[in-house]
């Protein structure tokens, strides 16, 4: 019997941004950077904390996208951003396993 072994959280990245833009949506990713101190990312504002992964943009469409391994759950600064100044904005978290939904979304 073969394991399937899980995608890494950038393994998933790779293949939402590669079929994302076989689509035509074009995106943003804010990369984090370890520091002597552990990971940051080196952004300002009130935004900056919790900022979704991708910022997917297609025509009008604009959707804010968090990407989780499997396993991964969202941070508080996440939790907030998500209920509070994105609750009206099409904010998804994206795990592997929700890939068929994934497809989904982006064919739309």
């Amino acid at each position: 019997m073969t394991m399937k072994v899980p995608l890494t959280e950038a393994q998933f990245q790779a293949q939402v941004t590669e079929l994302a833009e076989r689509l035509g949506w074009s995106w943003l990713h804010i990369n984090r950077m370890q520091g002597e101190t552990g990971w940051r990312t080196p952004v300002s504002g009130p935004l900056g904390k919790g900022f979704p992964d991708l910022l997917l943009v297609k025509g009008t469409q604009v959707l804010f996208v968090e990407l989780k391994a499997d396993t991964g759950y969202l941070t508080p600064s996440q939790k907030v951003l998500q209920s509070q100044a994105l609750r009206d904005q099409r904010f998804y978290v994206w795990r592997p396993r929700d890939w068929s939904f994934v497809m989904e979304v982006l064919h739309a």
